[in-house]
């Protein structure tokens, strides 16, 4: 088997290991509430790769919800000093959505952003999802228990994963 094919496989057994049996994802301590970040740790991207960070709200619609039961989620990119990255043009590499039931999000930071004009061949970096942000004092939204994070580093030439997170 490739090397490739071998780290797909771990990659896919991770993502089962640190999913709960009701889709919803599991950090690795269980501190985490549906209005604190969703945590990753740093990763690294190459010359070449496109970094994606993608989120779904699989809350299942009810009957009893209100017109527009939405979750507003914060997705972002961080370097390793935890400031956000700027794209070539000065623009912090972060949006914002507002999710209903079955709907998704994703960001994009492409190596060339990442890396920059250096000479260095990589770049590490971590996503972070802000779930329901605003302030500490808000309840949490019972409309965001269902939202799912993946982080993914594909190859710009060949489109191929190359770490799922």
């Amino acid at each position: 088997m490739k090397k490739t094919g071998l780290l797909m496989i771990a990659a896919i057994g991770l993502v089962f290991v640190f999913s709960a049996p009701d889709g919803s994802a599991q950090t690795r301590d269980d501190t985490s509430t549906a209005s604190s970040p969703v945590r990753f740790g740093l990763v690294g991207i190459a010359r070449e790769e496109t970094a994606r960070l993608n989120v779904i709200n699989l809350t299942p619609p009810a009957p009893d919800y209100p017109p527009n039961p939405y979750c507003t989620v914060a997705l972002s990119f961080l370097d390793e000093n935890g400031e956000i990255f700027q794209d070539r043009a000065g623009i912090p590499v972060a949006v914002s959505a507002a999710l209903l039931p079955g709907q998704s999000a994703f960001l994009e930071l492409s190596s060339a952003d990442a890396i920059g004009e250096s000479t260095a061949l990589r770049k590490q970096f971590r996503s972070l999802v802000e779930v329901n942000p605003g302030p500490p004092d808000v309840p949490p939204n019972p409309f965001c228990s269902g939202i799912v994070s993946t982080l993914e580093v594909y190859d710009n030439l060949t489109g191929r994963t190359t770490v799922l997170y």
